[in-house]
């Protein structure tokens, strides 16, 4: 069942928790989607980001490595004149 549902095929987890549990049919849906939603908030809880959100970066990085090249500019240029 679980299977399916990480696929996406919520149908067919319902069918093979119904094959596996002789759950009805309400009964069966009711916790294919308690489970998909405990799934997907565990998921926002463990990244901290919302489905299909993308990670914002600060930008230090880029930062540090302009820093780096313009030292190493600043030394070829004064260490050619001085």
């Amino acid at each position: 069942m679980l299977t399916a549902l990480e696929q996406g095929q919520k149908i067919e987890a319902i069918k093979r928790l119904r094959y596996a549990t002789g759950l009805g049919l309400k009964e069966a849906k009711e916790a294919v989607e308690a489970c998909e939603a405990s799934a997907d908030a565990s998921r926002v809880k463990a990244t901290g980001l919302a489905p299909g959100e993308v990670p914002k970066t600060s930008g230090a990085g880029r930062w540090l490595v302009a820093l780096v090249l313009m030292g190493l500019a600043a030394y070829y240029f004064f260490r050619r004149v001085g």
